[in-house]
């Protein structure tokens, strides 16, 4: 198909390329029977866990961003305004209420069709996609992020389209080709900036595959990836024009968490941020899990070295070298989900090393260690179904929220003085709307009525209350103590 030729906008793409190519994953049956059992599977371990105490972060992006008007929504006051995500929340719980499961439940959503994009993604690059779903449905750190009201399933999700998209523009460039992949990359880039990280690495794995495969048209794709380079710039700024509008553009590029650091200071902290980056993904996976991921994944590298065309190896190095490009160029270490996105991509690498295992010509052994393997997988869902999510501390967890929250909203009355520490502010802010208390005064404490100091456990009452040796205890609520001070009593 020739770059400009007729009927290629992205109408026909979607219509005559992208649609096909997705039907084309689902041609067995007995596969698509076990996407389905893996897919339930991946929901009910998430189910578990999606009316956990709000976590600090989300409850921040709620009570400031998605509760507000739209131009909150689309305001950029600090990295927290996952934008897209923030929209898609808003209209969620216009819809059907500010309870904490109709919070998470876009990020829920996505969180279980990233297992059949992978399953579909491995499909597009050659293997069979089961291994890499059951990956994702049962990945602690996934499940975690299923269901905390954050952007970055849909970060996943978005990366996960793109590299399916950006294999068919490579073998089939097309305008429409080139503006879909461009729209996916803005909307990437709307939800999260991080997304920069993910692109450099699929641009670059597109410039790979133009290079190293006989079967495309390196003339057509080179052009499809200039234009398709320039779209993506000019969708991003108009999706972020009335953020820049409202935030300014400092906002987006000189806040404190994407400012460059000093070279020394991240050179050294880059091995701390990779070691406690896998520590976190593989939390709660036992070493047999592990094992088997290792051995799978070096089998779908041997696997690739042996192919003309490896897709996939070239896909993990380009995405590993594109991130590091970046990370290197502003060298500032960010937070270790920043690369959520590259599980999938470890799934997709050990599923291609599963068809390796089912090359071994012993019939029996070969089941046994396949066997073996798929129930290893499955291994990560028993402290999951345990209940160990709610005990993860990833972006603020304060598991006495809502009965911190409750107690207070029974008792206060409206111009009372709130003091929380902010690790757990926006926590106790949440469940007090949502418990309806009246309308309190957070900050220096007032002159009359009464003074509310939670104190949870671990936290100096030093600390909150400050010098007043009034404020006595007056409840406790789970491992928190509440002290009051009715300055009206003095």
């Amino acid at each position: 198909m020739n770059y400009a030729s007729p009927g290629s906008g992205i109408r026909s793409f979607l219509r005559e390329i992208l649609l096909p190519a997705f039907a084309g994953c689902f041609r067995s049956r007995r596969d698509n029977g076990f996407l389905v059992r893996i897919v339930l599977a991946g929901l009910a371990l998430r189910l578990i866990s999606i009316d956990q105490p709000m976590r600090a972060d989300e409850a921040s992006t709620f009570t400031v961003y998605a509760h507000g008007s739209l131009a909150q929504a689309l305001t950029y006051l600090s990295p927290n305004n996952h934008i897209l995500h923030t929209l898609l929340v808003k209209a969620t719980t216009f819809a059907l209420g500010g309870a904490p499961a109709v919070i998470r439940l876009p990020a829920l959503v996505f969180g279980c069709l990233n297992i059949v994009l992978v399953f579909c993604a491995c499909r597009r690059l050659g293997s069979t996609g089961l291994a890499a779903a059951l990956v994702l449905a049962t990945s602690p750190y996934l499940i975690l992020f299923s269901t905390n009201a954050r952007g970055y399933t849909l970060l996943v999700c978005l990366v996960l389209v793109l590299i399916i998209v950006g294999d068919l523009l490579v073998r089939k460039p097309s305008p429409g080709a080139t503006t879909f992949f461009a729209l996916i990359s803005a909307l990437g880039m709307l939800t999260i900036p991080t997304m920069a990280f993910a692109l450099a690495g699929i641009f670059l794995w597109m410039v790979w595959c133009t290079f190293s495969s006989a079967q495309v048209n390196a003339r057509a794709v080179r052009l499809a990836l200039v234009w398709c380079g320039v779209k993506c710039i000019a969708l991003t700024l108009l999706m972020y024009a009335p953020t820049l509008w409202l935030s300014g553009l400092q906002a987006l590029l000189r806040n404190e968490f994407v400012q460059s650091q000093d070279f020394r200071a991240f050179i050294g902290g880059l091995r701390w941020h990779v070691e406690g980056t896998a520590v976190q993904f593989a939390r709660d996976t036992p070493p047999v899990t592990l094992a088997f991921l290792f051995i799978a994944c070096a089998g779908g590298v041997l696997r690739g070295l042996r192919m003309a065309d490896s897709r996939v190896v070239s896909l993990c190095v380009c995405l590993l070298a594109g991130a590091a490009a970046l990370l290197l160029a502003n060298h500032r270490i960010p937070y270790e989900r920043t690369w959520i996105y590259l599980i999938p991509i470890v799934a997709i690498l050990a599923d291609a090393g599963l068809s390796l295992m089912g090359s071994w010509p012993n019939l029996i052994g070969r089941r046994i260690l396949i066997a073996a393997f798929l129930v290893s997988l499955m291994l990560p869902a028993l402290p999951v179904a345990r209940g160990s999510v709610f005990t993860y501390d990833d972006t603020g967890l304060y598991q006495d929220g809502p009965v911190v929250g409750a107690l207070l909203a029974k008792n206060m009355s409206e111009g009372d003085f709130l003091s929380v520490p902010c690790c757990q502010n926006y926590s106790v802010f949440y469940y007090l709307w949502r418990f309806g208390a009246p309308a309190y005064t957070y900050g220096p404490r007032a002159d009359h009525g009464r003074a509310y100091y939670v104190i949870p456990d671990g936290v100096p009452p030093s600390e909150v209350i400050g010098e007043d040796p009034l404020a006595k205890p007056w409840q406790k609520a789970g491992s928190t103590t509440i002290f009051m001070l009715d300055t009206n009593a003095r």
